[in-house]
This record gives C-alpha cells, sequence and structure tokens, in this order.
C-alpha cells in the first residue's frame, strides 16, 4: 500500500466509526444520560435503550446487549424502573416492549428532572 492509499482507508476508518457512534445515539446505546437517570449499569442502559428505540427487542438482542439472559436482564431492569411506574410489557414468542406512554415519559424525564421522589 502506498502512503495515498494508507490515508484513503484511514479516512474510511473514521467515517465508519462515526457512522457507528451515529446509529449508536439512533438506537440510545451508551448512552450516559439513561444511565445516571435510571442507575442502570452500561449493560441495562443499552436494552433499556433498545426498548426505547424499538417497538419490540427480541430476546437474542436482549442476550447480546446485556451480558446475562434475558429474562434476568428484563427482571433487573423491571425493578429498576419501577420506581418512575414505568413497566417492560413481553409476550412469549415475540419479544419485550415498552408502550408508547412509558416511553415519552422517559424521553421527557431524559430531558428534564428524573427524579421520582423530587418534584421538577
Amino acid at each position: 500500500m502506498d502512503t495515498h492509499e494508507v490515508e484513503r482507508v484511514k479516512e474510511e476508518l473514521r467515517a465508519a466509526v462515526e457512522r457507528v457512534h451515529m446509529l449508536e445515539a439512533a438506537l440510545w446505546q451508551r448512552n450516559n444520560l439513561i444511565q445516571s437517570t435510571f442507575k442502570l449499569p452500561p449493560s441495562l442502559a443499552n436494552v433499556l435503550g433498545l426498548l426505547l428505540s424499538l417497538p419490540v427487542v427480541e430476546i437474542d438482542l436482549i442476550c447480546r446487549h446485556a451480558g446475562v439472559g434475558a429474562k434476568v436482564a428484563i427482571h433487573r431492569l423491571r425493578r429498576a424502573i419501577d420506581p418512575w411506574g414505568l413497566e417492560v410489557r413481553s409476550r412469549r414468542r415475540t419479544g419485550y416492549w415498552l408502550d408508547d406512554i412509558d416511553k415519552m415519559k422517559i424521553r421527557e424525564m431524559l430531558m428534564g428532572c428524573a427524579d421520582p421522589v423530587e418534584e421538577c
């Protein structure tokens, strides 16, 4: 490879990394705001991000992002978001989801006050 080709490959790599970051943002992945608002570990914040951005999240996708079984991850997530009155719903052979109202509540909390005890 000559110098010109190396520079071209480096630029393509930078562009690909930027696209990955944009996709992660669109899917609410690696989102520190979700982590800090709900006091979640990164893996559960990623699962909540998927639930926020997709209509239904299948079990295998949760397993890949949670690092534990889907049932364990969802159980922990449900416990963590319960103080806000949020509920992860599920149906066998379908997957997990958040109702649109809960998605709207979460987005509002991420933009403003997120404490379940204190008022904004």
